[in-house]
Order: C-alpha cells, then structure tokens, then sequence
C-alpha cells in the first residue's frame, strides 16, 4: 500500500495493485461526494500507471 503523497511514477507493480485495490473497495464506503471525488482521481492515476506498465485487466 502506497502513502497518499506517494510519486505513483515511483512504485513498483504489486504495490500500485494492493492500493489501487483498496483505493476501489475505499469508494465503495465512501459516502461523502468530495471524498469520492478524491478517491476518483487518485484511483485513476494508478490506473494509468498501470496500464503504462502493461498491466492488463480482466
């Protein structure tokens, strides 16, 4: 799991994975617009790192 302030860029694949996982099961609970918003945002930047990085989902 990465730190909030964490340079995503920097990561390696297995921890862009567990966070982005928690990230996704966090916006399940959330039941606060902002904070979703928030979730959101940072949710994609994972995504886009790891699809950078050939990660594919199924």
């Amino acid at each position: 799991m990465l730190p909030d302030d964490s340079d995503v860029s920097q990561a390696g694949v297995a921890d862009l994975v567990v966070t982005f996982a928690s990230v996704m099961e966090s916006m399940t609970r959330t039941n606060n617009t902002t904070g979703l918003a928030l979730l959101g945002r940072y949710a994609s930047r994972l995504w886009w790192e790891m699809t950078g990085r050939g990660v594919e989902f199924k």
